[in-house]
């Protein structure tokens, strides 16, 4: 019963938003203020080390306490959740990320005192901003009929298995300008390696290309997908992110027609994650709970009628 942790939640909530104000370099992407420059590196590493710290266990405890509650109505930190989305670092925005999937996915039904008469519902739910940045952060790197399926990008490297395309491992984004001109953004591997973690990367092509702030969002989530594809564990933590945002967005908003063009422009996608279920996958057992998940909440939500 989160109403039993209101003071805990109280000294949470002001912890968030002191760090989010204090800090702003936290955020690559400001809040509010479209118009607000990227706010500039901290120059005191241990500070930003340990406040960082310190986020992470917030944020893991959050994750945890949500996911054993029933009343999820009652957090009220969401916003803060949501903002740090945009963190530069990519463990900050992961942990960020569980904390909104357990806010979104409804209540364990052993854990409720009693069924539930109306559907679970928080001030996420039905949020536009919110569902198009877990619509860019369900995206991959590619499909089967690329040999970018789920299965093939969680396989561990060997000689009898097809090598991966190596062209996820180049950093390619277009856009328009806010004047209409057309930018084409494209960085080697040995260029991202060079400048070695995503926000060195997102604050070098900032510095080098009028990136319109619409249009932000989707360049740190592209970024951070195209560094996670060199490794085994990198891809598997980018298909666990894939994953736990496409989750949260199912149950956020059902029928997001933007949600069911998703579906629409993979109809491979719900096979690639079947593949990756059974006991002789090679998917890590966390992956395979997730994909479980997903299955889950498409066929219940089908059955509601709110999900085509």
């Amino acid at each position: 019963d989160l109403c039993e942790w209101t003071d805990a939640l109280n000294v949470l909530d002001h912890a968030l938003e002191t760090i989010i104000k204090a800090f702003p370099q936290i955020l690559l992407i400001p809040p509010n203020d479209d118009t607000m420059p990227t706010p500039p590196t901290n120059t005191n590493s241990n500070t930003n080390t340990n406040v960082l710290a310190f986020l992470k266990k917030i944020l893991t405890f959050t994750a945890a306490l949500l996911n054993h509650s029933y009343n999820k109505h009652v957090y009220n930190s969401h916003s803060s959740l949501a903002l740090l989305l945009s963190s530069g670092d990519d463990e900050v925005a992961q942990l960020a990320l569980e904390g909104v999937a357990a806010l979104a996915l409804p209540p364990m039904v052993h854990r409720q005192q009693s069924p539930d008469v109306s559907p679970h519902q928080t001030p996420l739910h039905n949020s536009a901003t919110l569902s198009s940045k877990l619509l860019l952060l369900s995206r991959g790197w590619g499909t089967s009929s690329t040999s970018l399926s789920l299965s093939a990008c969680l396989a561990p490297p060997s000689a009898s298995s097809p090598s991966l395309p190596d062209d996820p491992n180049t950093l390619r984004f277009d856009f328009y300008a806010e004047k209409g001109t057309a930018h084409s953004v494209v960085m080697t591997p040995e260029e991202l390696r060079e400048l070695g973690d995503t926000e060195k990367v997102y604050r070098h092509v900032l510095s080098n290309y009028p990136v319109p702030s619409s249009q932000r969002f989707h360049l740190l989530t592209h970024i951070r997908l195209t560094l996670s594809f060199s490794t085994l564990p990198l891809r598997t933590s980018a298909v666990r992110r894939r994953l736990i945002a496409l989750l949260s967005l199912i149950h956020l908003n059902p029928s997001s027609p933007s949600l069911q063009g998703y579906f629409q422009a993979q109809p491979d996608l719900l096979s690639e994650i079947c593949a990756c279920m059974p006991p002789e996958s090679a998917s890590p057992p966390s992956v395979k709970t997730l994909c479980c998940r997903v299955m889950e909440s498409c066929v219940h939500l089908r059955e509601q009628a709110t999900f085509a």
